[in-house]
């Protein structure tokens, strides 16, 4: 008989595995970027693409749930193990900006599904306190992982020198993630039917805009953070064994923050110091010193997915598995697209400014407009929330009106140059027959 906690096992021995190879390739990407002579506006051109292929995947599957449900496993498993074969394939193609951009932005877009899969599958098999401590061991797991994989990191970037250790690190990290595909082939969980879900209520409503755009706005920074840190600490003349390091005691940060912050408050505590450790990074001007901001933002930022988790979970009966999944994964694309779009203008210091003033924001989100972190009475903090809805509709609507019509103005100059274009052509043609 296949009992729950096999199911938790296996869980957390995919986050395990899958954390190496993830830590590995996502780690090394910008700094193989950056150390291969990719500018900034590079960096930030590639990460814009994938972020709004990413986005549109998660307003496709948002809408077309069907895409999820049905031969729920066998489709888990397909993306699970295509992300991994696709991110191994990158630092072959590095010298080759066309070709990374797309390669790059198809593996980021399959990570939609892989983690609306994954979300899904939590969701189904585990509620409440038992989907909370799934979600903090697992946190756990991925943290120990991110630790061994950031030791292997600065040990291949410190005794290899480049394209090689590029090379053996995303292999090496692709063959382990791929272990993670098959813990997860494992899971006992075949089907996954559409359910019905039923109306939300204002109140709730209100309540999920507003952590929807906390996480925006908190992964927004996060992705600045993340675009412009190691070509900063790059540009102060730091080594690459920096940035690997920076790596590894990050990771360190992640085992001990699932154990730090488990409450409400915790989270909100955690959150607020992840905003100032954020905003202090650019005035830190001694490299070796920026191994324990990464410390401390990667301990605190474990808060943010333990606290989405939670609130996303309460409402699934409303929401329904598949559509709160995709809100918890599209929020990080959103974050990276406008996070992408700061990088093709402005340089490494400035976007450092942007982070932690998101964070900032996003942390006073937390303090005084989600109801279940707030230190004010509920009441206010609802009456907060429901600002930020208002405007947020408002300002939704807004960009959607006018994103229509400059689409329609686009539309009709193509097709105005498209005309001149034939017309030119026929005259052309008639001029050589004649």
């Amino acid at each position: 008989m296949w009992n729950k906690g096999e199911s938790k096992a296996i869980l957390v021995i995919e986050a395990f595995f899958g954390s190496l190879y993830v830590t590995v390739t996502r780690g090394l990407f910008i700094v193989m970027l950056s150390y291969s002579g990719y500018e900034m506006s590079s960096i930030s051109m590639v990460s814009l693409f994938s972020a709004i292929l990413g986005v549109m995947i998660s307003y496709l599957l948002y809408h077309k749930q069907s895409i999820i449900y049905g031969k729920f496993k066998l489709k888990m498993v397909i993306v699970h193990g295509a992300e991994r074969l696709l991110w191994m394939s990158l630092p072959f193609f590095v010298w080759n900006r066309e070709v990374t951009t797309l390669l790059y932005s198809l593996s980021m877009a399959i990570t939609v599904p892989v983690g609306v899969f994954i979300s899904s599958a939590m969701m189904a098999l585990f509620k409440g306190e038992e989907l909370d401590d799934l979600n903090a061991k697992r946190n756990v797991a991925s943290a120990a992982a991110s630790l061994l994989a950031g030791i292997f990191m600065t040990i291949s970037l410190a005794l290899l020198p480049a394209p090689e250790s590029y090379y053996i690190s995303y292999i090496s990290a692709g063959l382990l993630g791929l272990s993670s595909t098959f813990a997860v082939s494992m899971l006992r969980i075949q089907r996954l039917e559409e359910e019905k879900v039923f109306a939300l209520h204002e109140e709730d409503r209100i309540k999920l805009s507003t952590t929807f755009i906390f996480l925006i706005i908190m992964f927004t920074g996060s992705n600045l953070l993340g675009i412009a840190w190691i070509p900063y600490i790059k540009g102060m003349g730091a080594p690459s064994y920096i940035a690997a390091l920076m790596n590894l005691v990050g990771s360190i940060g992640g085992i001990i923050g699932p154990y730090l912050f488990r409450s409400y408050r915790h989270h909100r505590v955690a959150i607020s110091a992840n905003a100032l450790a954020t905003l202090s990074v650019p005035f830190i001007l001694v490299p070796i010193a920026h191994p324990v901001l990464s410390f401390v933002t990667s301990a605190t930022f474990v808060s943010v997915s333990l606290l989405s988790m939670l609130v996303y979970s309460s409402y699934v009966e409303n929401l329904g598995i598949a559509r709160a999944s995709v809100l918890l994964t599209a929020s990080s694309f959103i974050g990276l697209v406008v996070a992408s779009l700061l990088g093709l203008f402005l340089q490494p210091f400035m976007l450092l400014i942007l982070a932690g003033l998101s964070k900032i924001l996003a942390a006073l989100m937390v303090t005084f407009a989600v109801p279940e972190t707030a230190i004010v009475p509920r009441e206010v903090a609802m009456g907060y929330a429901r600002l930020i809805h208002s405007v947020s509709t408002a300002g939704y609507m807004t960009i959607a009106v006018i994103s229509r019509q400059a689409i329609a103005t686009a539309l009709k100059i193509f097709a105005f140059s498209f005309l001149l274009i034939l017309i030119y052509f026929i005259y052309r043609l008639l001029f050589l027959i004649i």
